[in-house]
């Protein structure tokens, strides 16, 4: 079964109802909800998208946001390991470098973001969610 590694962003297009964005994004997280992938992401994301949608929504709807997200995303560890890589890795940008490098050491096969541009030292694939959502119909 695939394994896909899943950026805030993408969280963030579905759960602050972004419309531009939430079509795909929503058919990403549907196919981990129908188990068709294994979804992952990093407690650095879980807790940094409660805190966004905290600030636009509320605690209620943050709080609702945490219980659906640790029920369908298998939330990974960032270690002193992780980070100490991270920051010798090279990328722009070292939250990019902290998530990339916490799927790296879990073996995720991709990362789905709509900031590909910010993994572009990445070896393993990273697309966006229609990217990612156009792979999987062929």
């Amino acid at each position: 079964m695939k394994s896909i590694y899943i950026d805030s962003n993408v969280l963030l297009d579905v759960f602050l109802d972004r419309k531009e964005h939430l079509e795909d994004s929503f058919r990403v997280l549907k196919l981990v909800v129908e188990k068709s992938i294994v979804g992952y992401t990093s407690s650095v994301i879980i807790i940094n998208s409660y805190y966004s949608i905290r600030k636009v929504c509320g605690k209620d709807q943050a709080m609702a946001f945490l219980n659906t997200i640790t029920d369908t995303l298998n939330t990974l560890p960032v270690t002193q390991s992780t980070i100490m890589i991270a920051k010798d890795s090279g990328f722009n940008d070292f939250e990019d470098a902290v998530q990339y490098q916490c799927a790296v050491e879990n073996g995720i096969e991709c990362i789905i973001t709509r900031n590909t541009k910010d993994y572009a030292k990445s070896l393993i694939p990273v697309y966006t969610p229609s990217e990612y959502i156009l792979i999987l119909l062929k």
